[in-house]
């Protein structure tokens, strides 16, 4: 709710941070949590009522909206083979590149003067409205990302992202010996959860039927199902819209029978229920749900109601109008959908092993295979929010500790070069459309758990490999085609191909550049602007 969040936003960071400088003065904590938790429970008064007349709302105007297509990725195709770095025969000059900003090679031994027509290219800073966020380092500079031209929320420090409580920590639901159990299949992991009763079943295929269907379901006893499913998705750690998936093969197993038209209207239900902003809407005789998320979504068809995109699930061919019922101004169901895992995802027990060992580096473990299925078919976004997403911080936390114990007696630049042939030599290549007959972004955990990778999933791979081992400044770097890596370094790096950013110099580490050390660019994209995106 627009005119609700910014407001509850700064009060729970004053809350934060005045608490301890009041400690001591009792009656001022005491007030101000009491003032706070009054704000907190108006606005659940007010959601809840939202929610409460929801079908009363369904039962006014129903205004029409045109369908938006999704935005798209670049579809410049990538090397089918990545190319090999050989040396010069003679001592290399220097590479410029230029990524919107101005760009200098390492410097010569004897300076030489600026060219004063040079033309001075700035990154262009767009305001961005970006979701209040835990534990962002307050010493790193907002930046947008730029590489659709379209406004996106800025994406946290990876190091700062929190980790789901332990498994004994949550919980535990216990199912009065009353009611009915079923179990739920969820990505291979069985589930018993309580059966939702009292689920009457009717043909659906007018906005009278869509009201009539919801006022069904708030006589049933499928509300009472959603604390269960908030207790899995926390034992889980699924991210909002994991958490809209296990409502969805819920639906699926608790009404066997129902049409596509009912699943939906029961998911949104429960989604509603459990605090989430999704509505309904309706195209021909297709009932649909309309997603908020948080983050910028690839190839998904939208509505915009009142400035806001509302994606359309599941996708629909008819190119009709959607027709949806007006809520008061301002007015949303709960918060928007996220999309990032925040640090430990498990589903289910399976596991595979996985061996690596190249450059001197050996790296083994096992990576869980549960949420992989999850991931293969996860909303496309964006390169950084993949690489600032942490699905399984254990797994992740072992890998760089064993890194790091064999580089640990490296310097910087030698430990840097050393994980970056590791990955040039030890991943073997294969680009998307190979492997997937489609574009798909790995995320950290994936690059362990399938046979081969490309570009981006080798950049997403070392930028957090270095970060995390070495402490170092690094960028993500879109070229046409092409995704690799640029890291500040405290040292120059010598003949390396480098840019300014913010006072620091970062030097160009292509991990799908095979035999490059740091500071190579491949030739073909020396001469190009590539895009800067920070991604933590």
């Amino acid at each position: 709710m627009n005119s609700i969040y910014p407001t509850l936003s700064f009060i729970l960071l004053l809350g934060l941070h005045a608490t301890p400088s009041f400690s001591q003065n009792d009656d001022f904590v005491k007030q101000f949590q009491q003032s706070r938790q009054a704000m907190l429970d108006d606005y659940n008064k007010f959601r809840n009522t939202i929610l409460t007349d929801y079908d009363k709302y369904m039962q006014g105007v129903w205004k029409e909206y045109k369908k938006f297509k999704g935005d798209v990725r670049s579809q410049v195709p990538k090397p089918k083979t990545p190319p090999t770095y050989t040396a010069p025969k003679q001592p290399e000059i220097p590479v410029t590149v230029k990524p919107k900003m101005p760009v200098s090679p390492a410097e010569p031994e004897t300076p030489k003067k600026p060219d004063p027509k040079a033309p001075t290219v700035r990154p262009k800073i767009e305001p961005v409205k970006k979701p209040k966020l835990p534990e962002v380092k307050p010493d790193i500079p907002d930046i947008e990302y730029t590489g659709s031209g379209i406004e996106l929320p800025l994406m946290p420090a990876v190091a700062a992202v929190p980790v789901m409580p332990a498994l004994p920590n949550v919980p535990h639901v216990n199912i009065p010996a009353s009611k009915q159990t079923i179990d739920v299949n969820f990505y291979g992991a069985n589930l018993q959860m309580q059966k939702a009763t009292r689920l009457a079943s009717m043909s659906i295929s007018s906005t009278d039927d869509v009201v009539n269907y919801w006022k069904n379901l708030k006589q049933s006893d499928l509300k009472e199902v959603t604390q269960a499913f908030a207790t899995e998705s926390r034992k889980m750690g699924l991210s909002d819209w994991g958490s809209a998936m296990l409502v969805e093969k819920y639906i699926d197993t608790a009404m066997p029978n129902a049409s596509q038209n009912e699943k939906i209207i029961a998911s949104q239900y429960v989604l509603a229920n459990c605090g989430y902003n999704v509505r309904l809407a309706l195209c021909g005789n297709h009932v649909v749900m309309l997603i908020p998320y948080v983050e910028h979504v690839f190839e998904k068809s939208y509505l915009n109601i009142d400035g806001k995109r509302y994606y359309i699930y599941p996708n629909v061919e008819d190119e009709g109008s959607f027709r949806s019922c007006e809520l008061p101004k301002g007015a949303e169901l709960g918060k928007d959908m996220g999309l990032r895992f925040t640090g430990k995802t498990v589903i289910g027990d399976e596991a595979k092993p996985f061996r690596y060992e190249a450059a001197g580096i050996t790296l083994q473990g096992e990576v869980p295979t549960g949420v992989m299925p999850l991931l293969d078919e996860y909303p496309i976004i964006d390169i950084p929010t993949v690489a600032a997403s942490v699905v399984d911080k254990s797994l992740r936390d072992d890998v760089v500790k064993q890194i790091r114990a064999q580089v640990q007696d490296l310097g910087e630049q030698e430990a840097a070069n050393r994980i970056l042939r590791f990955i040039q030599m030890g991943f073997p290549y294969a680009t998307d459309d190979e492997q997937f007959h489609r574009e798909k972004y790995f995320y950290f955990e994936e690059s362990l758990y399938y046979a081969k990778n490309d570009c981006e999933d080798r950049a997403i791979f070392y930028a957090y490999l270095v970060h995390e081992i070495l402490g170092l400044d690094v960028h993500l770097i879109q070229f046409t085609g092409h995704e690799c890596t640029a890291v500040a370094f405290h040292e120059p790096v010598e003949n390396g191909t480098s840019y300014e950013y913010k006072g620091k110099k970062f030097y160009i580490c292509d991990p799908t550049y095979i035999g490059a050390k740091i500071g190579k660019c491949m030739p073909s994209y020396a001469k190009e602007s590539p895009q800067i995106e920070v991604w933590y």
